[in-house]
């Protein structure tokens, strides 16, 4: 038989064995709750590219004013060429600078980047929002050549296999730069 002090202490157990229960569930609430607000200036953190040719150096600067977290991925569609990079740590105000040789193309660049801990954050995806989308062509079109899709006038006419038809692929014609410039209209 148990006597009454067993009960009694086995009733202050089940109540401290409530109170921490309750005290593990309820943290997350609080924390949420007392959390320092978001502030993401848009301006703290920006993802740049800077192309020359093939060559393509991905650059995120961190003017917050503490350390940040970033992903970023560049495609080239669907199946194309893909660069991606995750774990991008920055400390505050310092700049993350990363060569990248792509292939000829235009890509989209869709990047992310988390204060540490995780209250603010900064990007062009759904969640982020705070910068504008960003897309750049590899290498960059030039006002070298024609990029009429038929061809430059000078010498020929269309259809024909002389100099500056639209079937030639010698500079001057409309597949001289590359199928991924010729329906931007320039550079």
């Amino acid at each position: 038989m148990s006597t009454s002090g067993e009960r009694a202490k086995g009733k202050s157990l089940i109540k401290s064995v409530r109170a921490a229960v309750t005290a593990a569930l309820a943290a997350p609430v609080l924390a949420v709750a007392f959390a320092a607000p978001a502030n993401a200036a848009p301006e703290d953190v920006a993802l740049s590219v800077d192309v020359v040719g093939n060559d393509v150096e991905v650059i995120i600067a961190n003017d917050s004013d503490g350390m940040i977290e970033c992903a970023w991925a560049a495609s080239s569609g669907l199946f194309g060429e893909t660069h991606v990079r995750i774990n991008v740590f920055v400390q505050p105000d310092a700049v993350y600078r990363e060569p990248v040789t792509v292939a000829d193309g235009r890509y989209d660049v869709i990047w992310n980047c988390e204060s540490v801990p995780g209250v603010e954050a900064w990007g062009n995806t759904s969640e982020t929002g705070t910068a504008d989308p960003l897309t750049f062509i590899a290498p960059p079109c030039s006002s070298s050549g024609s990029l009429d899709i038929l061809g430059s006038m000078d010498f020929g006419n269309f259809g024909s296999t002389e100099t500056g038809s639209a079937s030639t692929a010698d500079a001057g014609s409309g597949g001289s730069v590359g199928s991924h410039c010729a329906g931007l209209g320039g550079s």
